[in-house]
């Protein structure tokens, strides 16, 4: 459980007996406003402490296994394009604000707690910004990876979009669009670890980009952009 400190410290526990980790994919996470959803400031508020909270929770409670690995540890966050779609609608103060170079933890953490509790004003123009908690938490993900790659040079950190993938998330969704098996959801998790995607890269965004239906060796994945405004 992410948003439990002891549970955490357990499975720390149970990896250092190994004595070091070199691999962390963060990929806990739940979006709970699909499908016209009922918008409740409970949902927001658990959303970011799951998907934000607890990513930096366990990243932090493992990057000493990580520093002691023999090879270059990696660092992977589960993300989503929504992230940067939702920075691209954000006013021009809260986007300077997160797209600064030198932005701190303390800094992205305050500036996402401002965003999720303006929400509890039901004319915040942010309710215009489709799953806006969802995409508040990821968009923090995304920050956090840059601050992270910046702070731990030594450690090839990155964030990957699977895509619209047919799983318990989407579980209850009505919509035309059709959701791609995990598997070629998850392909891009493969090549920025373990191919050539993201070698030497660090403090990046990859996203799975496949048709559903694709197969797995056709699969296609890219560098993407941090930002997406409305235009695009």
């Amino acid at each position: 459980d992410v948003t439990k400190q002891v549970s955490i410290e357990q499975a720390v526990k149970v990896i250092e007996a190994s004595g070091a980790l070199d691999i962390l994919v963060n990929n806990a996470g739940i979006l709970l406003e699909a499908d016209g959803a009922v918008f409740t400031m409970e949902a927001a508020r658990q959303t970011l402490s799951v998907n934000f909270e607890g990513v930096v929770a366990v990243t932090q409670a493992f990057m000493p296994l990580l520093e002691r690995s023999h090879g270059t540890p990696q660092i992977v966050f589960t993300s989503s394009s929504q992230g940067a779609r939702t920075l691209g609608l954000l006013q021009d103060e809260h986007r300077k604000t997160l797209m600064e170079e030198a932005l701190s933890l303390n800094k992205l953490q305050d500036t996402l707690v401002e965003l999720i509790d303006g929400l509890s004003n039901p004319s915040s123009s942010y309710h215009s910004i489709p799953t806006v908690a969802y995409g508040i938490s990821k968009m923090g993900v995304n920050c956090y990876t840059q601050i992270l790659a910046r702070e731990h040079p030594s450690v090839q950190i990155n964030c990957c979009s699977p895509g619209f993938c047919n799983t318990d998330m989407c579980a209850n969704y009505t919509g035309e669009r059709k959701p791609k098996e995990p598997a070629l959801g998850a392909s891009v998790f493969t090549k920025v670890l373990f191919g050539e995607l993201a070698r030497g890269k660090t403090g990046r965004f990859f996203k799975e980009s496949s048709k559903a239906g694709a197969k797995i060796e056709e699969s296609v994945a890219a560098e993407d952009a941090w930002v997406i405004f409305p235009d695009h």
